[in-house]
């Protein structure tokens, strides 16, 4: 996909060009938010388990390939398992919820590079919306369907309803800026990455305090 909205074609018109981006509503505003979205349901994932399930995976774990899961603990997040007022309530962040949100979190981040190259390259990978999600969520529920487990139907009807919602949401964050410098370009990918080895980093030392190897 990303060699295609790269190949030459008919340029953006100017005034097209001069869209300013609008906050939240652009690709890296929305890219931001999913993956605050994602780590919410990690979260809520460890509330779950913790309160209903007793802190034990088994019940799933058994139905996916040794490693998938493995449960943050530690006083804060026992704390806040402890106060959460419906514990029955955060179910669906078991598999339900991040098979909704992966497919916005791939595309947000395909287009947010995109626009980060240039205002035409990011007209071109627009125009390939539509094929990108149906090849994404075909290879999602492929994916889905080899490692199938109880709640594999609801995740590909999930996953259906995330493509058309991604392509809405697409739709409504797609402002054309100018383009950005190749400088830009670089203190962003720079900044992206200091940030991803930051998280990384973080969820290491809390992994280590806990005893757990990583989280979901």
């Amino acid at each position: 996909m990303t060699a295609l909205a790269l190949v030459r074609r008919a340029p953006v018109p100017p005034e097209r060009q001069a869209v300013r981006p609008r906050g939240w509503r652009t690709p890296e505003g929305a890219l931001a938010l999913v993956t605050c979205l994602i780590y919410v349901n990690q979260v809520l994932f460890a509330v779950y388990i913790l309160r209903v399930r007793g802190g034990e995976v088994s019940f799933i774990a058994r139905q996916l390939p040794d490693g998938w899961f493995s449960l943050a603990r530690g006083p804060a997040m026992e704390g806040l398992a402890g106060l959460f007022p419906l514990p029955e309530l955060p179910a669906p962040a078991l598999l339900r919820v991040p098979a909704f949100l992966e497919l916005p979190f791939v595309f947000f981040a395909y287009f947010s590079v995109c626009r980060w190259f240039s205002a035409d390259v990011y007209a071109r990978a627009l125009r390939l919306a539509w094929p990108a999600s149906v090849a994404y969520t075909a290879i999602f529920c492929l994916v889905e369907w080899q490692l199938f487990h109880p709640y594999t139907i609801q995740d590909l009807v999930i996953r259906s309803v995330a493509a058309l919602v991604a392509l809405g949401a697409v739709a409504v964050t797609a402002a054309l800026p100018a383009g950005h410098s190749e400088a830009r370009l670089l203190w962003a990918a720079a900044g992206f990455f200091v940030c991803a080895v930051g998280v990384c980093g973080l969820f290491d030392r809390i992994s280590a305090a806990s005893g757990a190897p990583g989280t979901t």
